[in-house]
């Protein structure tokens, strides 16, 4: 195993720190989604399944470089950043409501909801850093050096 935690590149730990930014935004979401202003809600699958995906598909790009053809991992990069954005459009739109009552809407606006929304907004910024790193991993490429070090 550390032989080949050695020959990972650069471009495979841009891509790790991609997962690891994207997990982090789950679980902001999910804690989000649960507590708070949202307690006694759902979470949403969409938002789920569009975290999950991208996860899936670096680690299986990160992994199988050295067998995959360099278009087929440049296209699993954009399916990934896509899954990404998705997740990151559907966890705003549910908390639309929340940022209409606290920044439109004088009188409506809860500490409960302003603490939902800051705890929301941050969860979006760790998705969003997600996505740069997808971005610059796609570019980086060469995930598995051919020797070790």
């Amino acid at each position: 195993m550390m032989h080949y935690i050695k020959r990972l590149g650069v471009g495979a730990c841009v891509a790790l720190a991609s997962i690891i930014l994207e997990i982090i935004g789950l679980i902001i979401y999910s804690v989000n989604s649960t507590t708070g202003q949202m307690a006694g809600g759902s979470v949403s699958a969409a938002v789920v399944i569009f975290s999950i995906l991208p996860i899936i598909c670096i680690l299986g790009a990160v992994f199988f470089d050295d067998k995959l053809n360099h278009y087929i991992t440049s296209v699993i990069y954009l399916a990934a950043a896509i899954f990404t954005m998705l997740a990151i459009c559907f966890f705003i739109m549910e908390r639309e409501e929340v940022a209409a009552n606290q920044w439109f809407i004088p009188g409506l606006d809860t500490k409960a909801q302003e603490a939902c929304l800051s705890q929301a907004i941050v969860g979006v910024v760790f998705y969003g850093l997600s996505l740069v790193a997808t971005f610059a991993t796609g570019f980086l490429g060469n995930h598995i050096l051919k020797k070790a070090e």
